[in-house]
């Protein structure tokens, strides 16, 4: 998988989280519980790929889900996504 696939499958999973109906008396926001979401798998899906703790830090420190969105753009869009060696 390259990393632009694995770039836009992350966004598109956004977007299936924020079309899920979701308890939001448990949750802070809706788009808070889509961050967390993506803190979880963002850290599983970068796993092995070299400079992948710079995405997961930024996600881990993201303060709304665009920001997120433009972390995983930029990130997967980039040569800072390859495989490590």
């Amino acid at each position: 998988m390259t990393p632009e696939e694995r770039g836009r499958f992350l966004l598109d999973y956004i977007e299936l989280l924020l079309s899920e109906r979701t308890d939001e008396s448990r949750a802070l926001t809706h788009e808070r519980w889509v961050v967390n979401k993506l803190r979880a798998l963002g850290s599983w899906y970068t796993k092995g790929l070299e400079n992948g703790s710079h995405l997961r830090t930024a996600i881990n420190s993201a303060e709304s889900l665009q920001q997120v969105r433009d972390d995983i753009a930029t990130f997967f869009c980039s040569q800072e996504a390859s495989p490590a060696a």
